[in-house]
């Protein structure tokens, strides 16, 4: 469920209780006979049209103690986390802006999750780069460590923890930043540390331009200071 999923591990108890949930909703042996554990201890049939995929995109509604009368969004984009049965009754949803894990029963469902194959292409295509004019180092970027940033394509905060070299190429490890502001497990695998540069320009700065003058001024005191012709390489190496 969680490899399926493209989640980060640190959700893996998530993926657990859930998938316990699931199994006592499965028929097996008992001593009532072929049965599912939960029809043999409540005596019921147990409801399944509230199953959805583990981990897909959730579209959730706010309940009402989390709505304010002003212009905030009432709506939010999250990842299913599994389902409560205990107290509040509805759908787990971990919803990255706000770095909890809301119940809400208001929600819709995108349980298409691409396929591997996709995924493979996709990353074939994420090696295609050129090489920059001038070579690069590693303290040309230790700048970013400690820096947060969005995905663009998952839409969750990351941190970058350190900036090594991966088979040739500069690449940054990161961690998600989880509830209450806490960060997870590094991930095993690094990106390019360009599209660090990128996302961060997305999520904090705004604009190519503010994010070259910050590479300046950050690497100024080192006497090197990036072009905006290096940078779009950088950019293009995605």
């Amino acid at each position: 469920m969680l490899l399926r999923s493209g989640l980060p591990v640190d959700f893996w108890w998530d993926a657990y209780e859930t998938s316990n949930y699931l199994t006592n909703r499965l028929p097996t042996k008992t001593s009532r006979g072929y049965i599912t554990p939960y029809e043999c201890i409540f005596s019921s049939v147990p409801d399944l049209s509230n199953l959805r995929v583990w981990g897909c995109k959730t579209y959730l509604k706010m309940p009402k103690n989390y709505l304010r009368k002003d212009y905030r969004d009432k709506s939010f984009t999250g990842y299913l986390m599994g389902y409560s049965t205990e107290g509040t009754i509805g759908y787990r949803v971990f919803v990255p802006d706000l770095k909890e894990v809301i119940v809400g029963v208001h929600c819709t469902f995108n349980e298409i999750i691409p396929s591997y194959s996709d995924e493979y292409f996709n990353e074939i295509k994420k090696l295609t780069f050129e090489l920059a004019p001038d070579e690069s180092t590693v303290e040309s970027f230790t700048h970013l460590v400690g820096q947060s940033y969005l995905d663009d394509e998952t839409r969750m905060e990351y941190i970058t923890t350190r900036v090594s070299t991966y088979k040739g190429l500069i690449v940054a490890y990161r961690s998600p930043v989880l509830t209450s502001g806490r960060v997870g497990v590094e991930e095993k695998s690094p990106i390019h540390v360009a599209d660090v540069v990128r996302m961060m320009s997305e999520t904090n700065l705004g604009s190519t331009e503010s994010v070259i003058q910050n590479l300046g001024s950050t690497e100024s005191g080192s006497g090197r200071t990036r072009t905006a012709n290096e940078y779009q390489v950088w950019e293009n190496q995605r």
